[in-house]
């Protein structure tokens, strides 16, 4: 049997994905909404959940078999759209592209550009020849509980941060409250910082800045007064997004998007709907989603990391130890080849900077004998 079927079941949850980033939380949506009543974490009211069988074999829900998809440099999806006749005459469908993979699992390309997997004439995948690749959330499924969860965590996370006289960050950017002053360097004293390192609290801080960054009307204000500016908004973002998923997995683009859209993870005022990319579709399902748009952000890893530094102990081959301090920048096996001195823009750069704080947490805490000794400019003595 071709996977066609399951493929189209696939993208439709895909697309179920995109209408959480139009219409967001319940508790975000005016009253007079016409967004479904399960929206915001009432599963039992979505008649779009699969229910499990007479032999309590449990079914995936909608959150399952969300697909990689072609996209823009904003993450915005890449369209198409083709005419059907039906019994109620011509009918113009849209639909996202799915990226194709091989069977060893790398996608496949032509010319440099990805290809799509094959849709017939009613805009049905139909492809024998290639798959698609689902994308894994690991422990980042966490943001499905309902909205008062990350309240709660973000409430928990800003009053151990307002204990500190001090906040600043680790290696990996997550925020640090330093309760004395002569300790300025996270994980030298435990008694007198407090990391903050609970995923739930870090996907709460990742919302809030996404949504509010450091404005007046942030809960997360109070940082500006630490010395953060609106410009370490995506970096701070960023560590925060990689301290709440898998420690050992590596961080997409799409994850970042469906995430963004399952939490409402945008500023409204500066979303980008499919509409401005896609000026002809007028689709009501899709022409109004939303979008973070990432087009003014900055990633550059060399700058970011070749001052932070650790200190690595070695086992010499005659039972010995040594010690050797190293820049996090040439010593953490990233997962993404970049160009010493060049900054990458836009999605591409915020995933890599997620993906970066990622590797980095695994480097250091895999281990007890690296220790982070904080940010200098030069390298120093041990």
């Amino acid at each position: 049997m071709k996977i066609y079927t399951k493929l189209l079941w696939g993208i439709v949850l895909s697309l179920f994905v995109f209408s959480c980033e139009k219409y967001g939380g319940r508790d975000m949506v005016d009253i007079d909404s016409d967004a479904p009543e399960w929206i915001g974490g009432n599963k039992d009211n979505n008649d779009h959940r699969n229910q499990n069988d007479d032999n309590q074999v449990v079914k995936g829900d909608d959150y399952g078999d969300l697909y990689v998809l072609i996209r823009n440099e904003g993450g915005v999806p890449v369209m198409e759209s083709l005419t059907v006749v039906g019994e109620l005459g011509e009918e113009q469908i849209w639909y996202p592209l799915v990226m194709a993979f091989d069977e060893t699992g790398e996608p496949v390309t032509e010319n440099g550009d990805y290809i799509p997997l094959s849709v017939n004439e009613e805009g049905e995948i139909d492809d024998d020849t290639y798959f698609p690749k689902e994308v894994e959330f690991g422990r980042i499924n966490l943001i499905r509980s309902p909205n008062s969860v990350l309240d709660r965590g973000l409430d928990e996370a800003i009053a151990s941060l307002l204990q500190g006289k001090y906040i600043t960050t680790d290696a990996s950017g997550r925020l640090v409250a330093i309760y004395d002053q002569e300790d300025w360097l996270p994980g030298v004293d435990e008694d007198n910082d407090k990391t903050i390192d609970s995923p739930r609290e870090n996907m709460a801080i990742y919302r809030e800045l996404m949504q509010s960054g450091l404005s007046e009307n942030s809960q997360l204000n109070f940082l500006s007064l630490h010395g953060f500016t609106d410009d370490d908004v995506l970096q701070l973002a960023a560590s925060a997004y990689a301290a709440g998923s898998d420690k050992t997995g590596t961080v997409i683009k799409d994850e970042i998007v469906y995430v963004n859209g399952f939490m409402n993870a945008y500023n409204y005022d500066d979303a980008i709907k499919l509409i401005d990319v896609y000026e002809d579709c007028d689709d009501y399902y899709y022409k109004n989603l939303l979008f973070y748009n990432y087009s003014n952000f900055e990633y550059n890893r060399m700058n970011l990391y070749s001052h932070e530094w650790v200190k690595v102990t070695s086992l010499n081959d005659d039972g010995t130890y040594s010690e050797d301090v190293f820049s996090i920048f040439d010593i953490v096996p990233f997962t993404t080849e970049l160009e010493n001195d060049k900054p990458i823009y836009n999605l591409d750069a915020f995933t890599i900077a997620c993906d970066d704080a990622v590797q980095v947490l695994e480097f250091i805490h895999e281990s007890n004998l690296v220790e982070y000794l904080g940010r200098h400019e030069f390298k120093p003595d041990i």
